[in-house]
Parts: C-alpha cells; structure tokens; sequence
C-alpha cells in the first residue's frame, strides 16, 4: 500500500495497512538539526529578515535544496504538508523594512513597533498605534472584484522540489480560498469590529468569497492530493466568538471553501487551533467535512 492509498483510507474512515504518518509543520530547529545545516525551511524571523534585506531568492535557492533533502530523510511520513513551506512570495518581493531600535525590536516609518519572540521564532508587532486610524465601510468591500491570476513565481520552490520528493506520497498543497475568520486589522480591532460592526465584517467576508471564486478561475492547475485551510477558530477556553456569531460571519466561508475545494477534486482538511467544540456541529454539517470522496489526483 502506497503513502497516498494509506492517506486516502483513512481519510474515509476505514482501516489502512497502517495508520498514515502525518506532521503540521517541522520547524526549523528541527529541520536544522536533521539537515546538519542552517535552514530556511520554517525560519519565520529568518526569511522576515532575509525579506526585508532584499535576499528573497536567497530563500528560495536554501527551500529548493532542503525540502527534498529533508523529506528523503524524514521518509517516514506518507503525508507531506507541501504548501506550509514551499508557496513562497513572488519574485521581486522587498517589503520596507523597519529601523532596528533595539535588540530584537525595530519600528517602521508608521510608528508600528516589532519584536522578536524566541518562543514562537517569529517577529511580531506589538504596538500599532496607526489601529484605529482607518474606518471600515461596507463600500470598502467589492462583490464583483477585478482579479488576475497568481503570480505564478509564487510556486517557484514547489515546481523544483514536487518532483524530488518521495514518489506516491499524500501531497497538501496551495488552492486560492477566502479568508475563514475575518478579523478587519487583526485579531484585536477585528473582534471589535465583529462585536460593533457585523454587517460590514460580512460583506468583507462575502468580498474575499467574490475574490477567490474568480481566483480560482483563472488557477494553474498544480497536481496534488488535499488542500488544508488554517485559521485558528479558539482560545485556549473558548472560540473567539460566539456560536451564533460564528454561523452569520464565518460559516460561510468555510462552506465555500470546503465545497470550492471538492469541486475541483481535492480533498477538504480544516486546521484550528484553540477550543472549538462549542462550533463542532457547523464544522461537522454538510458539505464541510474533513475529506471529500474524490479520486485524488497524482502528480506528473
């Protein structure tokens, strides 16, 4: 029984040769210490540097190399979580970078303040004081978008490496879909918005559906198994909204994505961190479920 096979039985509830092997991400600790070397892969404050010092290419020539190297040696796994680590930004990408201030910390030319965590390897902001500067309008938000394809140099890493990987493997790769939970300026002001401003959080939400529906029209076709959404729906007690709340803004998404995903032959897996089970029974309502019926498809 192949790695795909193993996957797509478990996927439909019955019983593989063996339980499929599968991991969310390897972080690059991790992955470092199976290479031997310093890697990109998973590097979050590491590629954020790296992007703000113009070496986006540097990035990617280090993914080209060490995704396949790693997965030969990890060759445990029969899933492999392709899109987490190989959708990397288009060519040319050089986002401003911020005036370092401090150890770990540095403030751009707005006043946002940015900090490294080395629990979590990432560079956060963690002082905007620009938040509350932009009102959100339902006119903000267009149902009928104009939208191009995907620069396709954003799958430079995943066109180098698909073929270098272990053959016959269950592949989770990229698929445009619409944001999930629509949180308008991030988790802090976007949850105000929901308490204050539900109508407009919706025709934000009913855009990125607009936006994605023609985005996947004009998709290149890549050759994989599932497509995995991540948002993180709770905290560590609770969902960050109420039920009720979460059916009007959010479901819908979540519907339309899962279906979008079906239509187009792929399997359908929802990422959440946090404790969800007051929402459960909306994850769990058709057409959402946690794998479709589809004959995946395989690469080549």
């Amino acid at each position: 029984m192949t790695s795909r096979e193993r996957a797509q039985i478990a996927l439909r509830f019955e019983e593989p040769d063996k339980v499929p092997l599968a991991t969310y991400a390897i972080d690059c600790d991790i992955a470092s210490r199976v290479l031997g070397h310093r890697t990109f892969i998973r590097d979050k404050a590491g590629q954020q540097i790296a992007f703000w010092e113009g070496r986006r290419d540097e990035v990617v020539e280090g993914l080209k190399v060490d995704i396949p190297e790693l997965f030969a040696k990890l060759d445990i796994y029969d899933v492999i979580h392709l899109r987490k680590i190989a959708i990397v930004p288009p060519r040319g990408y050089h986002p401003p970078a911020p005036e370092k201030i401090g150890d770990g910390v540095w403030q751009d030319e707005r006043g946002r303040v940015y900090k490294y965590s080395s629990v979590t390897n990432e560079i956060v902001m963690v002082d905007d004081p620009t938040m509350w500067e932009h009102e959100y309008r339902l006119e903000d938000f267009l149902l009928d978008p104009e939208v191009g394809p995907e620069d396709e140099s954003i799958y430079e890493v995943w066109d180098a490496v698909i073929d270098r990987l272990p053959p016959d493997h269950y592949i989770i790769g990229h698929f445009p879909m619409a944001r999930e939970q629509v949180l308008l300026g991030g988790y802090e002001r976007g949850l105000v918005e929901v308490a204050m401003n539900p109508d407009v959080v919706e025709r934000a939400a009913a855009a990125g559906r607009a936006h994605a529906r023609k985005q996947q029209q004009v998709w290149q076709r890549r050759q994989f198994d599932a497509v995995m959404n991540e948002n993180d729906f709770g905290h560590t007690t609770a969902t960050f909204v109420s039920p009720e709340t979460f059916r009007r803004l959010f479901l819908p998404n979540v519907k339309f994505n899962a279906q979008a995903v079906h239509d187009a032959g792929f399997d359908f897996i929802q990422h959440s961190c946090g404790n969800n089970q007051p929402i459960f029974d909306q994850l769990a309502s058709r057409p959402v479920s946690t794998a479709c019926n589809h004959c995946s498809r395989r690469r080549g």
